[in-house]
Parts: structure tokens; C-alpha cells; sequence
């Protein structure tokens, strides 16, 4: 069995005691759920969903809270010194297929010196075929759940806090500077968190952004220690605005963009649903106006046939970039990289 951590705000089945969640939105947009699920070894079905429970009553101390819960034991992984993903699915998924995803992806990336724990932000997706309704409904409910996203995030960023706090101003200085610090770090200190957004979950991450900047302004907390952004449905500009994700470089230490300039979803979606420039497809608008935090990769040259937009789960060379990423390489010393100046972009050779 694999297992994997999740937090959604979809529908809760039964209502009252869930075992299980549905293709809607909560009756409260913003609240979430959280818990822990099994996935098969063949990742072919979801073999058990455990929701922590939570005792909500105002003013009493005997709460009880779901993240707590799940936060705890993801706490004990990170103080052994291992890292956590937080994934952000796409477009077109159903509960179970975003639990047998994040499952996918834990089994892809880890090897038996650097395993993870993966915790995936299920927002209520159609996992439908119907493409222009699924797309318009998705859409809408990955900006509403924003503000789900965002308050998760924030209650994220209070367990990271608690957790750092336990670490000597030594260690905290040894936090994700480069490949040699970060081996250093897995022997000094608990394992960092990373985020990682496929396709439309970029515009969750969107909306959870600016839904963190509504509950605590500007000066958002750096929560996490890579971000990635994987043939992300959001705008090519989305670096030049604050209402977009501008922002976003002051929650981690690096975040990195990969991008295929021939992935026909994004499109399609650019051409059919009246979207501009995808930055998943074109890469960012004005590349030499990115931050400094912002590294680009352009994956085009090494996908072929139907992997244009999920290469992240399929193409070798892809998924070993993205473990050095994740390990804390220098963006210049991830092999098979190519700088070019003109781009400010990576290519493979």
C-alpha cells in the first residue's frame, strides 16, 4: 500500500461522518477536511480513506481539529528528515484519481535515500469528459477553493513555524542554500516542504495566494523551500501581477517553471476557451523581467506523442531534473540543462 495525506473542501459523503468525497464544492467553501488515504501497490484504486475526525464548538476548549491531527504525523516524518510535497492537481480529476495521482507521484520521485511524504489539495474538480462544461465548472471552483487553499496554507505555515522552532539558530541557517547545505541539513535538521502544481492547480495556487494576501496583506510567509509549477493552466504574465502570482516567489526559496511550448491542451485552452498566452505552453511573457527566484525550464525538445502535458510522471530526464530540484541543486548544475541567455531559460541538450 502507498499511503498519502489530503486536505479538500469537496463535498463530504455521508455528510455527518465521511468516508469518502464527492465532485462538489463543500456547503462551506472554505472548509476543509483532512486525512490520510492507501492507495494500492498496482495504483489502480483507492483501498482505504480515513477522514481525521473534528469536533468543532466555538469557544470550548475541546476542539478538536482534523489538521492537527494530520499535521502531527507528518511532523514525525519531517523531524526523521524526510520532505513533504504538497501537491495541487489539475483540471478533470475525481477524488480517488487525486489520491492515486499523488500516489504516482510519491512512488516516481522518491528512491530509498530520499523518500516523501505527499500530501495532495484535492479541490472539487468534474473528473468529467465533458470538456468545455468540465473546464468552465473547474475553473471556477479552482478560484473559489482559493480561499480554502490559502487558509490551509496558512495553517501549514503555523505547524512549519512550530517545527523550525525547535531547531537551533544554527541549523535554520543551513536551510536550503545549495546541494552541499542540504545534505548538510538532512543531517542536521527535519525534512522541508515543497509544493508542486500541475496544470489548472497553478490557478488554485493563484487564488490561494490572493487569498492569503486578503486574511494577512503582502508580506506572505515563506512557507516552503522549492516550488514547482508543471504545465501550468494560468497566463504567461501571471509573474507580472500582484492579482496573479507575483507574490508567489516570497512563499518559497526557489520556484521553477516547466513548460512545452507543444502541449496541445494548454493549447487548446488557450484557442478554444478564450484564455491568453498559457504560461504551461509559452513559458513567461517577458522572461528577463522574472524575479531572481524564478528559474524556467523548457521541456519541448525531449516530450513526444501523449505525454505533452503530464511528462512530469513519464519522461526520465524530466523526473530527474525535478528530483535534483527537489533536492536543492543549483538551477546550473541539474545535468542535461542548457542555459540560454536570450530565453533566460533552461533547455536540455
Amino acid at each position: 500500500m502507498i499511503d498519502v495525506y489530503f486536505g479538500t473542501n469537496r463535498n463530504p459523503l455521508p455528510a455527518r461522518d465521511p468516508r469518502d468525497f464527492g465532485h462538489q464544492l463543500n456547503n462551506r467553501g472554505s472548509f476543509l477536511r483532512f486525512g490520510k488515504a492507501q492507495v494500492s501497490d498496482e495504483l489502480d484504486r483507492v483501498e482505504e480513506i480515513a477522514v481525521a475526525p473534528e469536533r468543532l464548538r466555538p469557544g470550548r476548549r475541546s476542539q478538536l481539529l482534523g489538521s492537527n491531527t494530520i499535521f502531527a504525523e507528518i511532523r514525525e516524518s519531517m523531524r526523521a528528515g524526510v520532505d513533504t510535497v504538497l501537491f495541487i492537481h489539475g483540471f478533470n480529476y475525481s477524488f480517488h484519481e487525486a489520491l492515486i495521482d499523488a500516489a504516482l507521484l510519491k512512488r516516481t520521485y522518491e528512491t530509498a535515500e530520499t523518500p516523501y511524504t505527499f500530501f495532495v489539495f484535492s479541490w472539487p474538480s468534474d473528473g468529467s469528459l465533458m470538456p468545455y462544461i468540465a473546464y468552465a465548472n473547474d475553473r471556477a471552483d479552482a478560484s473559489t477553493s482559493g480561499a480554502a487553499l490559502g487558509r490551509g496554507l496558512l495553517k501549514l505555515g503555523e505547524f512549519v513555524r512550530r517545527v523550525s522552532g525547535e531547531l537551533g539558530p544554527r541549523v535554520r541557517s543551513d536551510l536550503g542554500r545549495d546541494a552541499e547545505a542540504a545534505r548538510q541539513r538532512k543531517e542536521l535538521c527535519p525534512g522541508r516542504l515543497h509544493l508542486m502544481a500541475h496544470s489548472m492547480g497553478a490557478y488554485a495556487l493563484r487564488h490561494a495566494v490572493q487569498g492569503m494576501r486578503r486574511e494577512i496583506g503582502d508580506d506572505l510567509p515563506r512557507l516552503f523551500d522549492e516550488i514547482l509549477l508543471i504545465a501550468a493552466d494560468e497566463d504567461a504574465d501571471a509573474f507580472e501581477h500582484d492579482h496573479k502570482l507575483a507574490l508567489l516567489p516570497r512563499l518559497g526559496r526557489r520556484v521553477t517553471v516547466y513548460h512545452n511550448r507543444e502541449d496541445i491542451p494548454l493549447a487548446i485552452s488557450d484557442l478554444t476557451k478564450g484564455n491568453p498566452d498559457r504560461l504551461g505552453a509559452d513559458g513567461p511573457a517577458h522572461p528577463h523581467l522574472l524575479p531572481a527566484k524564478v528559474t524556467v525550464v523548457d521541456c519541448t525538445d525531449v516530450i513526444e506523442g501523449f505525454q505533452e502535458h503530464r511528462y512530469h510522471k513519464f519522461i526520465e530526464i524530466i523526473i530527474k531534473d525535478i528530483q535534483r530540484t527537489f533536492y536543492g541543486s543549483r538551477a546550473t548544475s541539474i545535468s542535461r540543462r542548457k542555459y540560454d541567455p536570450d530565453s533566460n531559460s533552461f533547455a536540455y541538450e
